[in-house]
């Protein structure tokens, strides 16, 4: 009997987490046995491959589920391990939990580690991290990092999308392994790359949150680009609303267009209708629209943190680094890659060289001799 390997996600919503474990579990799959289990659904509607077997949580809405973008910094320990023991029950009820080789726990999901242990003592038990330590540490899981230390010991593998973070779990973990999240779109095929501005426009993707995304530091940017340029914005989440209402108090709205949320061939076409991409976010613990703005020829601005570092590189080899926080610097950037034609030819062409390196076949092979 071919051995099974079972992949935990929280929920299969909008947000890279969930794009890179539908895309490793779809190219697993076919090589495979590979179950995915949704705390949540598939509220994004996610394609899966058909080799791919599927589950969802029983009586989706009566499961309490937590998150650490937006509960377990929050949660006393008390609390946390109520929640944690009745949505536990649950999931023992709808998988067999014995009948696994491997079993994969990302985020939050890494609290179970201790209790699947306990029932299956033989699997290869593999966390998933998909934030940088830092964040993990001081914000997502700030009132409970005794508890995330605990059940990272009844983890046997650890895997981190970055170098940085790497040694630095390695003070707290034995078998700590970097891989890198894949493309999730497939390469933009550009006949010629051109230095020419066509449509004066900057990118942005992202969940809408305010501090973790810096929706502050974009509405400075708006502020600043000049006149003839706009800003056109993807994404969902929940500071949507305060953003599109400080967009209109400032008196932008000339300068922004708002996208929502888009998937597939909507969301290429809103990457190859722009001049280049920008990336504020506070931290990244990979940055997967930074990769997917290079499948399609973007040049690419971002603040530094472990996840752009990985992918730009600490000297700029593939985009522009920006000190953290520094928003004046980041709109000086701006300028210059507006004003800069050859400076746009040459990252463009480096993004395309850069992505190659994430393409799913090279993932996917390191996923499997995890694995195997």
């Amino acid at each position: 009997m071919e051995e099974k390997t079972l992949f935990i996600s929280n929920s299969l919503s909008l947000g890279g987490l969930e794009k890179a474990t539908v895309s490793i579990a779809n190219a697993l799959s076919s090589e495979m046995d590979i179950t995915l289990f949704s705390l949540k659904g598939n509220s994004f509607q996610y394609s899966l491959n058909p080799l791919l077997t599927y589950k969802e949580a029983s009586n989706l809405k009566k499961f309490y589920l937590f998150h650490p973008i937006s509960v377990l910094g929050t949660l006393n320990k008390n609390n946390l391990y109520k929640k944690k023991q009745l949505n536990f029950k649950k999931i023992k009820k709808d998988l067999n939990l014995e009948s696994y080789k491997n079993i994969i726990l990302s985020e939050a999901d890494i609290l179970y580690a201790k209790n699947i242990k306990s029932i299956s003592p033989g699997c290869n038990l593999i966390g998933w991290i998909h934030s940088n330590f830092d964040s993990y540490k001081n914000i997502y899981f700030k009132d409970t990092y005794h508890d995330f230390l605990e059940n990272l010991k009844y983890i046997d593998k650890l895997i981190v999308l970055s170098e940085e973070d790497k040694l630095k779990y390695k003070g707290i973990h034995n078998n700590v392994y970097k891989i890198e999240n894949p493309l999730t779109m497939t390469k933009v095929n550009k006949k010629e790359l051109n230095e020419e501005v066509k449509f004066k426009t900057i990118s942005f993707v992202g969940r809408m949150d305010w501090n973790i995304k810096g929706l502050d530091y974009l509405l400075r940017i708006i502020e600043e680009i000049p006149s003839d340029w706009k800003v056109s914005i993807a994404g969902d989440g929940k500071d949507f609303n305060r953003f599109i209402n400080s967009v209109e108090e400032k008196n932008l709205a000339d300068k922004v267009i708002i996208r929502g949320i888009l998937k597939e061939e909507k969301l290429v076409k809103h990457y190859v209708e722009s001049d280049f991409f920008i990336l504020t976010s506070r931290f990244e613990g990979f940055g997967l629209v930074i990769t997917e703005a290079m499948c399609c020829g973007l040049p690419v601005i971002s603040f530094d943190s472990p996840g752009p570092r990985e992918i730009i590189g600490s000297s700029n080899e593939y985009g522009i680094l920006v000190e953290n926080g520094n928003i004046e610097i980041f709109i000086k950037e701006i300028i210059k890659m507006i004003s800069d034609s050859n400076l746009r030819l040459n990252y463009s062409k480096k993004s395309f060289e850069r992505v190659d390196k994430y393409s799913i076949n090279m993932i996917r092979m390191k996923w499997m001799n995890l694995l195997c």
